[in-house]
């Protein structure tokens, strides 16, 4: 009796001493794998006025016998910390037993036409728990209605000049002003006009601001004294912003040559006083033409009209009055009465209107 009793205590106390050893096997009951914890992304329409909450939901992958916590803040994305939406930072706890708690970020309501826009929120620094979705974004969906702004580009011209370079303004206007930012992108295309040559490729974004109805496209135009035709290149606008539309998306840009071609002097015929402009022509008379020194910049020449040529007078481009031959009645307005075969610029003349009284023997101005 006695035997069996002390059997029976035996087959307990080695029952007792493996329970004991699974338990200790198995450890205390909060060293069990910690759940991760997340967070999600949230979406919310902005408002008009005043603020409502973007709720960002923080989730546990288990409940937990203790509490489990983290570090949040925001970051700014496209959304502007401070005027789309209220910076951020704390720490967000989930009780024991939960799987979830939240975070709420205020969005800032306004009636700007602009897209949609974004912000982050960051986890760190978990307790409890380790870190599964770190990050998520905030999206701050635009509810304004397009005020119907209207987005067009003109035309512009310019001269060329002879050197260096200047800029030639292409005008963007907006048919009214619009209540936030409007950009557009930009790019030119050449024509007649040559990129790099007569004018610099540009291409980028320019911004009207709030309240304003007008901006302009700068471009480079390349001064050169190439003999050439009037120039053109055009600019182009697309993608705009800001809830405007674009219907005038193309403008011409117009280089106006201002380099001189070149202008030659001739003269034939009598030459008793020099009137053919050529001390070297000793000949009272020449039958066919002879250019008049090596000058290219005559613009206008006068002789008598009567046939007897007894002196010239002439302007060149830069407007500089020139005479030669008779002067026995002054007619070259030196102040003397010698005659000369060669020009000479008159000492009183600039910018001077050129003709010969119907005699032939006094000039007008």
């Amino acid at each position: 009796m006695g035997g069996r009793r002390r059997t029976k205590l035996g087959r307990v106390a080695i029952a007792a001493v493996v329970a004991i050893g699974a338990a200790l096997a198995a450890g205390p009951a909060h060293a069990a794998t910690a759940p991760m914890i997340g967070v999600g992304a949230v979406s919310v329409y902005e408002g008009n006025i005043g603020t409502h909450i973007a709720r960002f939901a923080v989730t546990l992958s288990a409940p937990s016998a203790a509490t489990v916590s983290a570090h949040y803040a925001t970051t700014a994305g496209t959304a502007t910390s401070g005027t789309d939406f209220a910076a951020a930072s704390g720490t967000v706890t989930v009780p024991i037993g939960a799987t979830g708690a939240s975070i709420d970020v205020p969005v800032a309501g306004d009636v700007t036409v602009e897209p949609s826009e974004t912000f982050t929120v960051q986890l760190s620094a978990p307790v409890g728990a380790t870190l599964g979705a770190a990050s998520a974004v905030g999206t701050i969906l635009n509810d304004d209605a397009s005020s119907g702004v209207a987005l067009r580009i003109g035309s512009a011209a310019t001269v060329e000049g002879n050197s260096g370079t200047h800029a030639v303004s292409m005008p963007v206007t907006l048919s009214e002003a619009a209540a936030g930012d409007v950009t557009v992108h930009y790019a030119t295309t050449a024509g007649t006009a040559t990129g790099t040559t007569d004018f610099t490729p540009a291409a980028g974004t320019l911004t009207i601001l709030a309240g304003a109805t007008q901006g302009f496209v700068p471009v480079t135009v390349v001064g050169d004294a190439t003999l050439e035709g009037t120039e053109t290149f055009t600019v182009t606008l697309s993608a705009p912003t800001g809830g405007a539309t674009i219907t005038t998306p193309t403008g011409t840009a117009t280089i106006l040559t201002d380099d001189t071609f070149p202008s030659h002097a001739f003269s034939w015929g009598r030459n008793t006083t020099g009137d053919l402009g050529d001390p070297a022509i000793v000949a009272d008379w020449i039958p066919a033409p002879h250019q008049v020194g090596a000058v290219t910049t005559w613009k206008n020449v006068s002789t008598s009209p009567d046939g007897f040529v007894s002196h010239v007078e002439a302007v060149r481009t830069d407007g500089t009055l020139w005479a030669w031959g008779d002067n026995s009645f002054g007619q070259l307005g030196d102040g003397i009465l010698t005659s000369r075969a060669h020009p000479r610029p008159h000492r009183h003349g600039h910018d001077l209107e050129v003709g010969l009284s119907p005699a032939g023997s006094t000039p007008w101005r």
